[in-house]
């Protein structure tokens, strides 16, 4: 593990709540968190947006077919011949559309809360630019960064999973069922970034204790190990997710069968566009959890963990992109039209 850089500056009579060094290993930047932190600003309003325009989308998919909508959280069943109650994933020829429309909200919902907590976590980053050696901002700085991508790729499990409802068929290409998608590599992903946030907020307390002259009851090593090792775990996790997407992508257009008239559900499933934003998105979140990695195996204060343009290029950048591709492709509208 790298050292400290010593040409840092140091705070030898640390308050409550200070470090006595600078965890980032450098003064972080006001300019890039403030302007990430209007971005994605920007990008959650974007999402919160097009979920409405989800909704309302639903509706008018529901009314053309004589159905309640949605848009005053109605439920999504209808009445029957024998005053009975039918769910609307039983209604239409192939489509699963309670579904649809539950998974388009919930997919640019899931974005947008994730774009709330990139701005929280950029704004902290912000206040350490005035005062670098405060614990909380760190930690929470870490925190929120580290944590909303967690809510990016549940968002891009749900549209798996969606687009696998739209069709009977397509449960047949892929090993796991849509919940069973969502629960095992939702659950993956808040285990490891616990583990990551857990390894991060121990090595601070390390170093701060060590450049107090105190033994720290973690060490620092040790600390760095926990936070690799949760690294470690959210990639392999997120690498078998697109194995089984790229199967999924196989099968599914090796299955076309040129000249025959495709339904609702066959259409979406085929939207190159749709998987084309899936597909730029996740590798973009990928990227990301690899540069992450690599920065835990160097060491905290190694050479890319201590360089804030690597930060900013291999963190922030494809988080932005990975978000705002959904801004010019909406899921909600590509399912639903």
């Amino acid at each position: 593990m790298a050292d400290f850089d010593p040409r840092l500056p140091t705070n030898p009579n640390p308050k409550d709540g200070e470090t006595s060094i600078i965890i980032y290993g450098y003064v972080p930047s006001l300019a890039l968190a403030l302007s990430a932190a209007v971005i994605f600003g920007v990008l959650c309003v974007a999402h919160l947006l097009h979920a409405l325009f989800a909704r309302r989308m639903a509706d008018a998919v529901l009314k053309r077919r004589g159905l309640p909508g949605v848009a005053r959280d109605e439920p999504l069943t209808t009445a029957s011949e024998d005053g009975g109650e039918v769910k609307l994933s039983s209604v239409g020829p192939d489509v699963d559309l309670g579904s649809v429309v539950k998974g388009a909200g919930i997919f640019q919902y899931l974005l947008a809360f994730g774009c709330a907590m990139e701005v929280v976590g950029y704004a902290f980053r912000a206040q350490s630019h005035s005062n670098p050696f405060k614990l909380i901002s760190f930690v929470l700085n870490y925190f929120m960064i580290v944590c909303a991508p967690v809510f990016f790729s549940a968002a891009i499990y749900v549209a798996l999973a969606t687009i696998i409802k739209m069709k009977p068929e397509y449960t047949r290409l892929t090993p796991l069922k849509p919940k069973f998608l969502i629960l095992i590599f939702v659950v993956m992903d808040v285990a490891t970034i616990a583990t990551q946030v857990a390894g991060a907020a121990l090595f601070g307390v390390a170093q701060s204790d060590l450049a107090d002259g105190n033994e720290p009851s973690v060490t620092p090593q040790q600390a760095n190990n926990i936070l690799l090792a949760g690294l470690a775990v959210q990639n392999a996790s997120f690498l078998i997710f697109l194995a089984i997407y790229h199967t999924f992508l196989y099968r599914l257009f090796k299955s076309r069968v040129g000249g025959v008239a495709r339904s609702a559900g066959e259409e979406v499933g085929r939207d190159k566009l749709l998987h084309f934003a899936i597909l730029s998105s996740s590798y973009l979140i990928f990227l990301r959890t690899l540069y992450r990695l690599a920065e835990a195996i160097e060491g905290i204060f190694s050479d890319i963990s201590t360089n804030e343009d690597l930060f900013a290029g291999l963190e922030t950048v494809p988080v932005l992109l990975a978000i705002a591709i959904w801004v010019v492709i909406p899921f909600g509208w590509r399912v639903l039209k």
